[in-house]
């Protein structure tokens, strides 16, 4: 795996977010995958809860954790990295604009 993909996103606060990745060419049978969402000074806010099956890595940011993120931080950046026995890739990557669900108000 030799690139990294780039999309930026954005979670509003309070409100699940997910994501289905489908990787072509490997045989993810013992991978694990990890996502994990930072501040822009690099802070660790969350992690999404990951699994995978068959060929696709599911990524679930429930609502109760997403309410975790301090509700000053409105920029960040995520990664999404595959694991594996022999092997340690990073596949997504990108900014995240962070909102406060609107019900909040």
């Amino acid at each position: 795996m030799e690139q990294i993909k780039r999309k930026d996103e954005t979670l509003y606060i309070g409100s699940d977010w997910s994501r289905v990745y489908e990787i072509k060419g490997m045989d993810l049978k013992d991978a694990t995958a990890i996502c994990k969402f930072r501040d822009t000074n690099d802070t660790l806010l969350i992690e999404a809860e990951c699994t995978i099956q068959d060929n696709r890595i599911y990524l679930t940011v429930k609502s109760a954790l997403s309410l975790k993120i301090p509700r000053g931080v409105k920029q960040g950046k995520y990664d999404i990295f595959l694991i594996g026995n022999t092997y340690t890739y990073k596949i997504m990557m990108g900014s995240i604009t962070f909102i406060p669900d609107v019900s909040m108000h």
